[in-house]
């Protein structure tokens, strides 16, 4: 039996491609906002993150990739799902920021 459309999006794609591993810390840049998280799920096109945070402000780049630390973090409450066509994502090797700042 086919296939429905949505039935095919909402396939996980693998736990691993060329670009993006499940599993992963991830601090990730849409066209609008930045956030960091844990890479959960990736399908055709989305990507599912697990205690993330919204960054309004990372401060100096360098600085925050070498400390870890953001001048502005908002929790969020709930996986965040993000259309993977819009994300750019860079490693983050440091603790995930689970408090307001």
């Amino acid at each position: 039996m086919a296939k429905t459309k949505t039935e095919a999006v909402q396939q996980p794609v693998t736990a691993h491609d060329d670009t993006w591993t499940v599993g992963r810390n991830y601090l990730v840049l849409t066209p609008t906002h930045y956030y960091v998280g844990r890479l959960i799920r990736i399908t055709a096109t989305e990507l599912v993150f697990h205690d993330c945070a919204w960054i309004p402000d990372t401060g100096r780049w360098h600085a925050c990739f070498e400390s870890g630390q953001f001048a502005e973090v908002e929790p969020w409450p709930t996986e965040l799902i993000l259309p993977r066509f819009e994300c750019k994502g860079a490693g983050w090797p440091h603790p995930l920021p689970r408090a307001v700042k």
